[in-house]
C-alpha cells in the first residue's frame, strides 16, 4: 500500500518519516495504519475519555507539586478557554481538586490548537 492512499486526515502521520525509515518500513507501516484505522483517531472531535484503563501516579510520600500556571497573551486566552471547554463538553477532561498541579501546555501547530497538561 502507497502511504498516499491513507485518508487524508492520515497524512500527517506519515510526513517526516520518510527520512527515518525505507520505502518497505513506511508502506509497511500504511499498511498496519490502514489495518488498524478503527483504534487511531481521526482528529479531535472523536477522542473520548476511556474506561478501559487507570492511571494512577504513585508519589510515595513526597509532597505534592504545585507549579504556577504558564502567562499567556491576551489574545491566546480565549482561545485557551475555547479549546478546555470543548475538552470538557467531549468528556475528554473533567474538572477535578488536586493537591498538586501543572500548568497546561498551549500548542498552536498550523492551524490546529492543542492543550495538554504536563
Amino acid at each position: 500500500m502507497d502511504p498516499k492512499d491513507l485518508p487524508e486526515h492520515r497524512h500527517p502521520s506519515m510526513e517526516g518519516l520518510a527520512e527515518d525509515l525505507t520505502l518497505l518500513e513506511c508502506e509497511e507501516l500504511a499498511v498496519a495504519i490502514y489495518e488498524y484505522r478503527d483504534v487511531f483517531s481521526s482528529g479531535p472531535v472523536d477522542m473520548v475519555r476511556t474506561d478501559l484503563v487507570t492511571h494512577t501516579v504513585d508519589t510515595n510520600e513526597h509532597r505534592p507539586i504545585r507549579l504556577p500556571p504558564r502567562q499567556l497573551p491576551i489574545t491566546k486566552q480565549e482561545v485557551e478557554c475555547a479549546e478546555v471547554q470543548k475538552m470538557l463538553d467531549r468528556g475528554v477532561i473533567k474538572l477535578c481538586q488536586s493537591s498538586s498541579a501543572s500548568p497546561v501546555v498551549f500548542i498552536t501547530n498550523e492551524g490546529s490548537t492543542w492543550i495538554t497538561g504536563r
